[in-house]
Order: C-alpha cells, then structure tokens, then sequence
C-alpha cells in the first residue's frame, strides 16, 4: 500500500458515499469500484501513489458521486497545483514568492499560473532556500553558543611557585627572634635575658635584700632612743 492511512481513510469514506448513492449491491459495487480505479490507471488500490494517483482515482469518485457537479470535478482534477501552491506558502511568505516569480529566472506576475513543471521548479528552488537559511541560522546559534561558553569560562588561577610547602612567603615580615637563653651566671641554669639569672636565683635575691632590708631596720630601730 502506497497511500498513508489518512488517504486510505478518505477513499473508503467518499467511495462508501457513491455506494450509497447509486444502492449497488456488494457485487456491483466492487465491480463499480474496479472500473473505476481502471479509468485511473490502475489495477489496485495498492498500486496508487500518494499524489497524481490519489488525485484521478478522487477525481473519478467524484465523477461518480457528484455526476451534475462540474465545479467539484474540477476542482478535484486541479488538486496537484493546488497541493504545489500550498507547498510554495509553506515554505515562504506571499512577498517572498511574488519577488523570486518576477525574476529574470521565472519572469512571471502571477505564479500560481505558472506550468506545472516551472511550478515544481519554484518550489524546489524555495525549499532550497530554506535549507541554506536553516544551516546559516544553524552556523550562527553555534558560534553565538561557543562566545557565550568562552565568556562564561572560569577565570585562569593564579599560581605563586614561590608558595610551594616548605618556602617561607616572599615579601611577609618573619616574627621577631627571641633572644636565646644564656644559663644563669649563679646556677648555670636556663636564665631570664633581661636579667641574667632564673627564676630560683632571682627569689633568692629578692630574699636575701628583704633580709638585708629587715637587718637594717632592726639596726636602726636600736640606735632609737626611748
């Protein structure tokens, strides 16, 4: 089967519709329906392409169906132009077609009216166009997509080799030195550099003064006289 199942549909719909209308019976009606796809050009159903032979076999239905309406035989015979000139309007708009028309390559006014020949050469031409217009538009969302992903990039990092672990940090003052720890002139021991001596030495001193300090007093107090 060549026709879509939309097609199929249609035919048995309009072709069920001349049945009814002429009351054949089952036999005369297939009979009916074999002249008539013969009058077509075709032998089967199956055998029907989508376009100019869907087009005659509806155009006979037709002729069958509405014998006293020209106006829809006609209209039926002239489906392959109609279906061409739905196709152009797809593809462009009015404007568009009606300029490429008035060029030197088809040089016409009214391009509806063109043969049907030049007419599939217009809409081979706009699809044409339209696919050169899409890889373009295409070309240009890339390279729009590529800036924005290079603007978006994370900034370069920065790098100090002279920060690797292990190197001090150039240009940070080092913290003061302590003065190292001479021993204490009395004990050897660790001293204070402020004062030359440790701790114990210092109480020591300290003690021995107040006692100097209490001896005196005590001196004193007996040259006191009562």
């Amino acid at each position: 089967m060549l026709l879509s199942k939309k097609q199929t549909c249609v035919f048995w719909h309009e072709w069920a519709a001349c049945v009814r209308l002429h009351h054949w019976p089952t036999s005369e009606a297939e009979t009916q329906r074999k002249a008539m796809l013969a009058r077509a050009g075709f032998t089967s159903l199956t055998k029907v392409d989508k376009l100019t032979g869907f087009d005659h076999v509806l155009a006979e239905i037709k002729a069958l169906s509405q014998p006293s309406d020209l106006e829809a035989q006609l209209r039926q015979q002239n489906q392959p132009r109609t279906r061409l000139v739905y196709a152009c309007r797809k593809l462009a708009d009015e404007a568009y077609i009606v300029a490429l028309a008035a060029s030197t390559r088809f040089n016409t006014s009214d391009w509806t009216a063109l043969p049907m020949e030049t007419l599939e050469e217009l809409r081979i031409t706009l699809s044409d166009r339209q696919v050169e217009k899409r890889r373009h538009g295409t070309a240009e969302t890339r390279a729009i997509k590529a800036r924005a992903r290079k603007a978006a990039a994370p900034a370069p990092r920065i790098t100090f080799p002279d920060l690797a672990i292990g190197n001090p940090a150039i240009g940070y003052p080092d913290e003061p030195e302590q003065p190292a720890a001479n021993p204490c002139e009395r004990c050897g021991s660790e001293c204070n550099p402020e004062t030359g001596e440790c701790e114990e030495c210092t109480e020591r001193r300290a003690q021995s003064k107040s006692q100097e300090h209490a001896s005196d007093l005590a001196a004193v107090s007996d040259d006191v006289p009562f």
